[in-house]
C-alpha cells in the first residue's frame, strides 16, 4: 500500500512537470499564431484543443495526489496500533 501511495505521488509530480512544460509550449504557439495574424476562430479552436489536453493531465495529477495521500494516511493509521 505504501509503495502504491508513493508511486501515485511521484506520477502526480511528473504529470505536473509535463503539464507546465506543455503549457509553456502552448503559450509560445499561441503567441506565434497571434503574431502571424491567424484567424480568430481558428486561433480559439487551437487554444481550446491544447488546453483540453493539459486539463486532462491536471485532473489525473490531482486524482493521483488525493489517492496517494489517502493511502499514506490509511497506512499510518493501520500501523500506529
Amino acid at each position: 500500500m505504501l509503495f502504491i501511495a508513493w508511486a501515485l505521488m511521484i506520477i502526480a509530480l511528473c504529470l505536473n512537470l509535463f503539464s507546465h512544460l506543455i503549457s509553456t509550449k502552448n503559450s509560445m504557439k499561441a503567441l506565434d499564431e497571434t503574431f502571424h495574424k491567424l484567424d480568430t476562430t481558428l486561433l480559439k479552436k487551437n487554444i481550446d484543443e491544447r488546453n483540453s489536453k493539459m486539463l486532462g493531465l491536471n485532473w489525473v495529477s490531482a486524482i493521483s495526489v488525493v489517492i496517494g495521500i489517502s493511502m499514506v494516511f490509511i497506512f499510518v493509521i493501520i500501523n500506529i496500533k
